[in-house]
């Protein structure tokens, strides 16, 4: 539990939860707000009515089940939805919300009974208010109330894990209707030998590899506030604004991370396929244009020499041995001194394309350059399993 607690898959989702949770919240304002003004209008208050306290009990119940609806949406629901088929995962769904449902209404009631007759601990009387409120009517339009707040939410969430962190609500604000220029930073991050792999353990096992891959560095790129473009093949392209790539060199640090999260599940892709993954990256920064595009299948797309560059500076990786190159645009845009990092100038170099030419930096961080870093080991396990 506590290694989950510190992964980046947890440090990825609790902003998402903790977000489900504020406006669950905000909707049970609005709930006990309009149910009040119900009664206010036509002047019948319930005898056992105080809107304190109401509110107070549905705050309670309210963001218990939020927090835990949030986790099971961001942490469950998403791995699950990809392993499992629709139905069987909506099945599971159906019966954990039961559960939070009912724990939040034993919550709320609890706290209703007790404040509006000044007890204190589990007695018979709070059990008997609960089951009181269960079987009101209320409870009833309670129960499916909140079923489609779930439902909407859990919508919300996949709509938005399809087109990427970000782009869903681009969209809805209108934000690339018409096209502009921004200043992004592009990473395009490549499985190193693919067809090999392909040939090795096969079509139908590979699709997984690269599924399990793909799944397994999300949480470092969306940590560290990337935005997936594109999946092309065995690649994945990542951008971010500028001032986002820039800050605490998150650029640099998504490569590493993702590093670290794949070595530290070597042994489930030993044991599983056979091999584990080794790549390369590239990065850059430049100006993009960047707008909606298409009809039936719309997306926010980017075009520009930048990505070109990066795809390139990505390729040369092979020919200087090296996992991650770096331009020299992005190294002059990023403070190093004092980071941790280690850069190496490997030179100028003509790419494909290109008439000027474009210095490359390689950049390692000072704790794995040792002997005995993860880095070196996972080249060696890289090594031996081929």
């Amino acid at each position: 539990m506590m290694s989950f607690i510190q992964s980046q898959k947890f440090r990825a989702g609790l902003p998402t939860v903790l977000f489900i949770t504020f406006l669950w919240l905000l909707i049970a304002v609005f709930e006990v707000s309009f149910d009040y003004l119900n009664f206010l209008q036509y002047g019948l208050f319930p005898a056992d009515y105080d809107v304190w306290i109401v509110l107070k009990a549905e705050l309670a119940g309210v963001g218990v089940a939020a927090f835990l609806a949030g986790c099971l949406f961001v942490y469950w629901v998403k791995d699950n939805f990809q392993n499992h088929c629709y139905g069987k995962v909506l099945w599971h769904i159906f019966g954990y919300y039961n559960v939070i449902f009912f724990f939040a209404i034993v919550i709320a009631a609890a706290i209703h009974k007790c404040e509006m007759n000044d007890l204190s601990g589990i007695n018979g009387n709070i059990l008997a208010g609960v089951w009181e409120y269960i079987l009101a009517l209320k409870f009833i339009r309670a129960y499916f109330f909140w079923a489609i707040v779930s439902l909407l939410t859990m919508i919300t969430l996949q709509v938005n894990d399809k087109y990427g962190a970000g782009v869903f609500w681009a969209f809805l604000r209108g934000d690339y209707f018409q096209p502009k220029k921004e200043e992004r930073i592009f990473m395009f991050l490549d499985l190193r030998g693919s067809t090999t792999i392909a040939e090795k353990i096969g079509e139908e096992l590979y699709f997984d590899f690269i599924r399990d891959f793909f799944k397994d560095v999300t949480p470092s790129i969306l940590a560290n506030k990337g935005e997936i473009y594109q999946y092309v093949g065995d690649e994945v392209i990542v951008s971010w604004k500028k001032e986002n790539g820039l800050k605490n060199e998150r650029a640099l640090n998504c490569f590493f991370e993702i590093e670290k999260a794949i070595t530290d599940k070597a042994l489930y892709y030993l044991e599983k396929y056979g091999v584990m993954p080794s790549f390369k990256a590239g990065l850059h920064i430049g100006t993009a244009m960047i707008g909606e595009i298409g009809v039936i299948k719309k997306d926010i797309a980017f075009s520009g020499d930048v990505l070109n560059t990066t795809s390139r500076i990505q390729a040369r990786c092979n020919e200087f041995g090296v996992d991650l190159l770096v331009s020299e645009e992005l190294m002059d845009a990023l403070n190093l001194s004092l980071s941790g990092y280690y850069s190496q100038k490997i030179g100028e170099v003509t790419l494909r394309g290109r008439a000027k030419m474009v210095t490359l930096y390689t950049v390692s961080k000072l704790d794995v350059i040792k002997e005995n870093s993860p880095f070196i080991k996972r080249k060696r396990i890289w090594d031996f399993a081929f």
